[in-house]
């Protein structure tokens, strides 16, 4: 399997963080999550869910402090030019949009509508600009 690839977004306006991770062993990934948390409970948890997903998942972290974690798995790296791997992207940022606003204490409603909105537009914007940069965290 392909070297653990990371990146990882800052978003302290809302105090969190995202991680998109590529591809990686399970050895890879278990050292990373063991680094975000020391729950190994959580850790086997993150791994299984990574290997039984069939090309991208989304998982959270539980907020352990200041920071929130959420991460984003892809298999591979996607090819930003494919509809079906920029639907794939967008699905798995709404995950962590809605855990983002859940750990600042917003709801979704009409009137919390906009600030979804610019959330999850942001967060795909980063996102794809982490992806179509060749840099990365090597782990």
């Amino acid at each position: 399997m392909k070297r653990l690839r990371a990146h990882e977004i800052k978003l302290d306006e809302w105090r969190c963080r995202v991680v998109v991770l590529i591809g990686g062993s399970d050895t890879q990934l278990t050292t990373l999550f063991k680094r975000y948390s020391t729950n190994k409970a959580d850790t086997d948890f993150f791994v299984r869910s990574i290997r039984e997903a069939s090309g991208c998942c989304a998982i959270t972290l539980q907020p352990t402090g200041y920071t929130h974690t959420q991460f984003i798995y892809l298999h591979t790296t996607p090819k930003l030019a494919d509809p079906y791997a920029v639907n794939s992207l967008a699905h798995e940022c709404l995950h962590v949009t809605f855990g983002v606003m859940k750990h600042v204490g917003v709801r979704l409603t009409s009137a919390s509508e906009e600030v979804f909105c610019y959330a999850h537009g942001h967060l795909i914007e980063q996102v794809w600009l982490k992806l179509k940069r060749p840099t990365g965290v090597r782990r």
